[in-house]
């Protein structure tokens, strides 16, 4: 009876062995898998729509390896390609830091470039270029209308008297009164009835005449001592 039972004990021990040996194989295996996988998929160019006009950093640094024949583990932010008799092609790493877009004198495949006509990567690699662009923008767009003044309220026959008797009256010894004038639009100032005026008299006459005109301005200003 215990014979029995050594050998029963044993067997289940082998069984559990080779079931751990079989899980650790099909672990292993699908990791190898899932490795090569990984793999072939790094390898792998990305889609046409989401590649063209992009390159990834990796193929970036492969070209740079081949252009200078050195080992390169960096990422410059701009590779300039050798010119050629067609157009200048720059190279300049996105923000991600995972991809390059190729940039021209003509443009930048990034979305940006496609909805605002500039980018960061067209201002780095051509910079003249980019500023031209942002004069000619600013120098097309549209300038803020200036407001046009308001145009003073042109005052009536009364209130143009009222207006020039309070600039005068009280500031010119000349200065009697205001009247109407025989024309339209138009006042008199009556002076003191004078022979003959003095030349301060006569300046006083010409500033009490500049004064009305600022008082009433719409208004055709005259003199009279009668």
């Amino acid at each position: 009876m215990e014979t029995k039972t050594k050998e029963a004990s044993w067997m289940v021990k082998e069984m559990l062995a080779e079931q751990q040996r079989i899980k650790q194989a099909v672990d292993e295996t699908a990791a190898n898998a899932q490795a090569e996988a990984q793999r072939i998929k790094e390898k792998m160019p990305l889609p046409l729509a989401e590649s063209e006009g992009k390159f990834e950093a990796r193929f970036v640094q492969a070209l740079i390896e081949v252009m200078t024949g050195r080992p390169t583990t960096g990422k410059p932010d701009m590779v300039k390609m050798p010119e050629t008799i067609y157009e200048r092609i720059v190279l300049v790493l996105s923000s991600t830091g995972q991809f390059y877009y190729r940039v021209t004198p003509q443009g930048c495949t990034c979305k940006g470039y496609a909805y605002r006509n500039n980018c960061r990567h067209y201002k780095l690699a051509f910079p003249e270029l980019a500023a031209e662009r942002d004069a000619v923008k600013a120098k097309a767009s549209p300038k803020a209308a200036k407001p046009k003044p308001k145009a003073a309220k042109k005052l009536s026959p009364e209130q143009a008297k009222e207006a020039v008797t309070q600039a005068l009256k009280g500031k010119y010894p000349l200065f009697k009164y205001v009247r109407s004038g025989e024309m339209m639009d138009s006042i008199t100032l009556r002076i003191a009835y004078k022979e003959e005026y003095t030349p301060a008299e006569d300046a006083q006459v010409r500033e009490m005449r500049a004064a009305a005109q600022a008082a009433a301005p719409d208004v055709e200003i005259y003199i009279s001592n009668m």
